[in-house]
């Protein structure tokens, strides 16, 4: 069985359809595997991302992850982030579970929209 990170429960922002859901939760009210809400999380944690990582008054990120580094943050291997970095990745993972909980498919949805723009 795969162990997610604990924090899937902990909430960082208050209010949103996701707050208490698990990685299993969303997957069970769609009717999916937990590995699509998985892939779904690690593209909607990018997504987000870009939101929650600016400084103000700039277009400058203040930190970068690589896809590997977003998976170790979401399998709880959280020992090589420093406080400001799990904070960046919390807001992003709060954001993305508020979007799956209403839409399973939501990230794959948005990049073939933003796709099709192109």
């Amino acid at each position: 069985m795969i162990t997610f990170r604990k924090y899937l429960r902990e909430e960082y922002i208050k209010g949103g359809l996701g707050d208490n859901k698990s990685i299993q939760d969303i997957a069970t009210k769609h009717d999916v595997d937990p590995s699509v809400i998985l892939n779904e999380l690690i593209m909607g944690i990018k997504v987000e991302f870009e939101h929650v990582n600016k400084k103000k008054d700039s277009d400058d990120d203040i930190i970068d992850f690589s896809e590997d580094q977003i998976v170790d943050f979401i399998m709880d291997d959280t020992d090589n982030f420093s406080d400001a970095e799990l904070g960046v990745l919390n807001k992003s993972l709060e954001i993305s579970k508020d979007h799956l909980t209403e839409m399973s498919d939501y990230y794959t949805k948005l990049a073939d929209m933003e796709n099709e723009e192109d």
